[in-house]
């Protein structure tokens, strides 16, 4: 399963969420851990403000634990990380996806979702 957090980024905004992203990639290279991984993805067509990131999850016990992220950050840089995203974030979504395929994906580096949270049910609603 893969925990997908889904980010809309505020337009005049999106240099500076890049910036605070790749801050957080650093802290999981440092740790180098061998089973977490962290994959970003930014809409080509359509809203190029939205992001998606996709983290390995085990199972649904795993969301009660601590998160892996406070064994590869400081408080500190947890803190200020996360009080900059909220300055640059308009919306904030999270999905739990199952990968397609049907095989283990414990030992794959990029597993693909099934497929990304709708957000608008209605399709009428778009471009409005």
């Amino acid at each position: 399963m893969l925990n997908v957090v889904h980010y809309r980024v505020k337009i005049d905004h999106i240099q500076e969420f890049e910036e605070v992203e790749k801050q957080i990639a650093g802290s999981y290279k440092k740790a180098a851990p061998t089973d977490q991984f962290r994959i970003i993805y930014r809409g080509t067509i359509g809203n190029a403000t939205e992001f998606d990131v996709f983290t390995p999850l085990s199972k649904f016990a795993d969301r009660d634990g601590e998160n892996p992220y406070n064994k590869m950050a400081t408080e500190q840089e947890r803190l200020t990380r996360g009080a900059r995203l909220g300055q640059y974030l308009e919306n904030v979504q999270t999905t739990i996806e199952k990968p397609t395929g049907g095989s283990d994906h414990s030992n794959a580096r990029r597993p693909v979702p099934a497929r990304l949270h709708a957000r608008d049910p209605d399709p009428r609603s778009y471009g409005r």
